[in-house]
């Protein structure tokens, strides 16, 4: 996949789930600050993906990348 293409389908993500998972830790973390770092650390884990496109569930991915970062915090 193409840088370009990559790029697309993270933006989408993002767009798409963005606001959902900084809610989902902002709930867990007590934080939006902190929520909105992990999250962001989160869409970050992915961009180093080779091929994210190619995962079953993406958002499930997603959440699950920052729920364990969150933990990890």
């Amino acid at each position: 996949m193409a840088d370009s293409e990559k790029d697309a389908f993270l933006a989408e993500l993002v767009a798409r789930h963005g606001a959902p998972l900084e809610k989902f830790l902002a709930r867990k973390m007590n934080n939006p600050e902190d929520a909105a770092e992990v999250a962001q650390d989160a869409f970050l884990r992915l961009h180093r993906m080779q091929e994210p496109e190619k995962l079953d569930n993406a958002r499930a991915f997603l959440f699950q990348v920052a729920n364990n970062l969150a933990i990890d915090q």
